[in-house]
């Protein structure tokens, strides 16, 4: 990770692209400037690559498509319809169990 700029300090980048739009000067840039401009480049180059990994682990993981005939019979398109017409499906389903209903043995077989 590479650290902020602290408050009221120029970013390095920004610093250098003022170097060389405005006060540029070539003995300069040769004996120095190449250097910490190709410093600052590979730094924001890790720096790009770090916050790109850290959005690509945010993305929901690819899904595989969901069953044609499931999105047909739902009439949805996407996998986020299909979840959600499901989980209606169910609610609908559970809605229709009788209430209170015990899955415990009514009577005990003798045996």
């Amino acid at each position: 990770m590479t650290n902020p700029t602290p408050p009221g300090q120029v970013p390095e980048a920004l610093r250098l692209a003022e170097i060389l739009e405005g006060d540029y000067c070539p003995d300069w840039f040769y004996e120095q400037g190449v250097d910490e401009v190709a410093a600052e480049l590979r730094r924001l180059h890790a720096e790009n690559e770090r916050l790109a990994a850290l959005v690509e682990a945010q993305q929901p993981a690819p899904s595989a498509a969901a069953d044609p005939q499931l999105l047909k019979f739902y009439g949805v398109t996407t996998d986020a319809e299909l979840i959600a017409a499901q989980a209606r499906h169910i609610e609908r389903l559970q809605a229709k169990l009788p209430q209170n209903q015990s899955f415990a043995p009514q009577r005990v077989r003798e045996g």
